[in-house]
């Protein structure tokens, strides 16, 4: 099984992003629906935010960040947020714990986007070897 979802996880937050749930879970309760099991629910009053409202948000956000929302998705940002964490440095075993993957296919596939990038910014940061 490629994801170890049985045992669990823990997801580690930055504290912008816990004030950010926090608040949000605290006008959550007045949503008509907020006895639902699902953390994230639909605007005025709507059932919860399934993949095709994350999609429309995802298209939205692009667009106003300026990108192409043509060649933006979700899941997208699975691959942006794998390369910044290689890129700072963080282990691919950590990553992987992190999104609960037991297999490095993840990483590979999440990584080979940006993998010559970080290849080329690596030995910039080394400097002049040869001087």
């Amino acid at each position: 099984m490629d994801r170890n979802s049985v045992d669990g996880r823990v997801i580690p937050l930055q504290p912008s992003t816990v004030k950010a749930l926090q608040r949000y879970l605290r006008l959550r309760t007045t949503h008509k629906r907020a006895e639902e099991p699902w953390l994230w629910l639909g605007l005025n009053n709507r059932p919860r935010l399934g993949y095709s409202g994350l999609w429309k948000i995802t298209k939205r956000v692009a667009e106003r960040a300026g990108y192409d929302s043509a060649e933006v998705s979700p899941h997208c940002w699975c691959h942006s947020w794998a390369d910044g964490l290689k890129t700072r440095g963080v282990s691919g075993e950590h990553i992987m714990a992190i999104r609960g993957r037991k297999s490095p296919a993840m990483l590979r596939r999440y990584g080979a986007d940006m993998a010559s990038q970080r290849a080329v910014n690596t030995m910039h940061n080394l400097g002049d070897r040869y001087s």
